[in-house]
């Protein structure tokens, strides 16, 4: 059984001559997430949504041959009223595989470090759609299906996080649908 190490916060409250003692414990990724736990971490200095969320294959090819990547990908738009559900769904069964790992690693991480975790979806099922380039000469780009993605996630100091990307990646030798 594997022993996850916990980092504690003590705050005294003082009222008056009387301290009362409050734990509180970090959390970098949490047991429950809320229903717009994506956004949170948009909100917190992330760029999922604003650049891995319902690109169209257009704008993934035309950011592929614009700005000199080997590969982009997208997250389906979930639509009204959370666009980013899909997304959100695909990263937070990922992270909450790797909760301990993750929450030890920052536990003890220097605030602005980052770490990065590749998955393969078990059952591999499609998650988003990812271009490349193609093996012809010149190579041209393509977009396909794809079933792995990658989550990066950044240290914020006492044990916090947030995900500043995820995204679609190639399948490599995963076997997606």
């Amino acid at each position: 059984m594997s022993r996850s190490r916990t980092l504690l916060t003590t705050v005294a409250i003082v009222t008056g001559l009387l301290a009362l003692p409050i734990t509180a414990q970090a959390v970098c990724i949490p047991n429950n997430f809320p229903a717009n736990w994506l956004q949170q971490q948009e909100n917190a200095g992330g760029h999922t949504i604003a650049r891995h969320v319902g690109q169209t294959d257009m704008q993934l090819t035309t950011r592929l041959q614009n700005q000199g990547l080997n590969a982009v990908g997208s997250y389906p738009s979930s639509g009204a009223p959370y666009p980013a559900a899909a997304a959100q769904a695909t990263i937070t069964a990922g992270v909450a595989a790797n909760r301990n790992v993750i929450n030890n690693w920052a536990a003890n991480a220097n605030a602005g470090a980052t770490m990065a975790y590749n998955y393969v979806t078990a059952p591999p099922a499609t998650i988003g759609r990812v271009a490349t380039w193609n093996n012809a000469n010149p190579p041209a780009p393509v977009v396909n299906n794809t079933c792995t993605f990658r989550v990066v996630v950044r240290a914020t100091g006492g044990g916090n996080c947030y995900v500043l990307t995820s995204f679609p990646t190639p399948p490599g030798g995963a076997a997606c649908p």
